[in-house]
């Protein structure tokens, strides 16, 4: 039997090559690798951050073909990459590809080679394919309808205005509307405010959030900032010069190239606690490609619902498929969730299934839950397992018992072991569950008539 929509939905782009999970790529671990000879563990890193288009990396990459360090020796393709290097500006460049000119096998082939690369690699092609575009206009957890809010409970000298502090908080909101996987991003002073925020968002309730096909979904990597000003200009002074402590150690850390802190300055960007010349985007795509998966997730939900830059698929999915590779688990679950839309050009639930496998892995709930659906109702032999279905969904089930999803997955699992008559009741239960929660029934009701024909053949 066929994906039905309650695997979810999801996106198109062909030709990606799914790979198991790999230490991050950040740029300084790579040079680190590379001063200290471990070329071997370098060099897929180096690559990696050079087709991002890191000016540095792009250098040490040619350096590397040229010398064969952690790959065969290639003078063309160092003399390619060199003159790549030389056209986003690195400093060293031309020297380097004018002096191996005279050392090339053909210099016709090495145009040719160049050329190549720089469709892939190239400066238009990265703005074209990867790098976001800003747009003036942003939404953020607004634009979802929140029907409980609570305001944190602070303490006294909180509320009476004695301490100015400011936290910035991500969340996700899940398939019933709650909200999960809170995370302090950024605070000042640490943890001021963060304990009490964290209580009141644990209580707050949306609308459960929707695809186009009334499904249920999660909505991934909200942010918001909380923050709260002292009454007296002694403790607003005292303040102000922490904070400019705070930004100015920052700024050391992002011009020194550091990923972490070109990400955590676009944070303070974006929520305002510093005004820049630059946007916040600037400085996300910085970290992006310096190899921090977080920014590179951000880059990828911010093409993917056009936030606060335009919208774009393809750089959608090529950025989730960096962070993907760098580890990060909700990058390879909303990766996955992108092959299985059955309604793209591409389509590819065996990719889907690696991802979601990987994920699952790492502990990933949502990506567990999805996982073991797959195996539930897929009909390819290669991926369809409901014996592992069983087990995976009986996993997830331990943060949500009666979730719908889980529930049908057991069903179908079950009737396929040919457990009919428990399949028809975790079904029938996953139904009314739905209800409840006023989730759309109609693919459960789907399948349950997909399976009646065996469930009577059977005598039920």
């Amino acid at each position: 039997m066929g994906l039905k929509n309650i695997c979810l939905s999801l996106s198109l782009v062909s030709g990606l090559a799914i790979t198991p999970f790999s230490a991050n790529a950040d740029f300084e671990d790579a040079k680190k690798l590379y001063t200290n000879k471990a070329y071997d563990k370098a060099f897929t890193e180096i690559k990696s951050l050079a087709e991002m288009g890191h000016l540095e990396a792009q250098f040490m990459l040619a350096e590397s073909y040229e010398h064969g360090y952690g790959t065969e020796q290639d003078v063309t393709l160092a003399y390619s990459w060199y003159l790549i290097a030389r056209d986003n500006k690195h400093p060293d460049a031309k020297k380097k590809y004018a002096s191996l000119r005279k050392s090339l096998p053909s210099r016709r082939e090495a145009k040719e080679t160049w050329r190549n690369l720089d469709k892939k690699f190239g400066e238009n092609i990265l703005k074209k394919d990867l790098y976001p575009v800003v747009r003036p206009v942003s939404f953020n957890h607004a634009n979802y309808v929140k029907t409980v809010h609570v305001e944190p409970d602070y303490p006294s000298f909180v509320q009476d205005g004695k301490v100015s502090a400011w936290t910035i908080m991500q969340y996700d909101i899940n398939e019933n509307g709650r909200v999960d996987n809170i995370k302090v991003l950024a605070s000042l002073p640490k943890k001021q405010l963060s304990p009490y925020i964290v209580e009141a968002m644990e209580q707050w309730r949306f609308n459960p959030p929707t695809d186009i096909y009334g499904e249920p979904r999660r909505i991934e990597g909200l942010t918001i900032k909380y923050e709260t000003t002292a009454t007296k200009r002694k403790q607003q002074r005292k303040f102000s010069s922490l904070q400019e402590n705070y930004v100015s150690q920052m700024k050391q850390y992002r011009d020194l190239g550091d990923s972490y802190y070109q990400y955590k300055y676009g944070l303070l960007v974006e929520h305002g606690i510093v005004t820049d010349d630059k946007p916040a985007l600037d400085y996300y795509l910085a970290a992006a490609i310096n190899g921090y998966s977080e920014a590179q997730f951000k880059l990828a939900q911010c093409t993917l619902d056009g936030s606060w830059c335009e919208k774009d698929q393809t750089k959608a999915i090529n950025w989730l498929t960096h962070a993907a590779k760098n580890q990060h688990v909700k990058a390879a679950y909303r990766l996955a969730m992108e092959f299985l839309n059955y309604e793209n050009v591409v389509y590819d639930p065996r990719k889907a299934v690696d991802l979601l496998k990987l994920a699952t892995l790492k502990g990933y709930i949502p990506a567990i839950a999805q996982y073991a659906s797959i195996l539930a109702v897929s009909d390819d032999p290669e991926i369809r397992n409901p014996a592992d279905a069983i087990k995976y969904a009986e996993q997830a089930r331990t943060l949500d018992p009666n979730n719908p999803m889980l529930l049908s997955t057991l069903g179908i699992a079950y009737s396929e072991l040919g457990r009919y008559e428990k399949g028809e009741s975790l079904l029938n239960e996953a139904i009314q569950e739905a209800s409840r929660r006023k989730w759309s029934v109609d693919n459960y009701l789907d399948l349950l008539e997909d399976y009646k024909p065996s469930m009577v053949a059977s005598g039920l």
